[in-house]
């Protein structure tokens, strides 16, 4: 038996598996490039005043002036603060003689802090936004009016 071997035949071969994926890992490529250049938005700082209120997980400022971006949504952010600020509710909140099982106490806060760039903060994530308050202004029994 003999070998013969044939001059000039194409060789069937398929393309490197890198270029038969080359519109995909382009789009793939070309969207970690997008995510990796825009610059996250850091924290916004200024003067809030809204409504406070605090109880079992939960720990929620509501701005005064706020859209609302449906019926019955009311747009909270999960605050954190110095310790002073907690006992100035603890305070107000015994004084009031308010009767925690019955709800929460909302009471009226101006306060300096920082508010988060969108994520998910709070008890289970629930909170769009964390507000971290860094000089308490004014705390007074409202009752959840930001009207004083």
């Amino acid at each position: 038996m003999s070998l013969v071997f044939k001059k000039n035949l194409p060789m069937k071969t398929s393309p490197p598996l890198l270029f038969s994926f080359s519109p995909l890992l382009f789009l793939i490529l070309a969207a970690i490039a997008c995510q990796t250049l825009s610059p996250t938005p850091g924290p916004t700082t200024g003067e809030f005043e809204g409504t406070y209120s605090s109880g079992f997980e939960v720990s929620a400022f509501v701005p005064c002036e706020g859209v609302s971006p449906g019926p019955g949504y009311v747009p909270a952010y999960w605050l954190s603060g110095p310790p002073e600020f907690y006992k100035e509710y603890a305070a107000l909140v015994q004084s009031s003689g308010h009767d925690p099982v019955t709800g929460y106490l909302s009471v009226y806060v101006r306060f300096k802090g920082e508010l988060s760039p969108s994520g998910t903060y709070g008890h289970l994530g629930a909170y769009e936004h964390e507000i971290t308050v860094t000089e308490l202004l004014e705390m007074t029994l409202v009752d959840g009016q930001c009207e004083k």
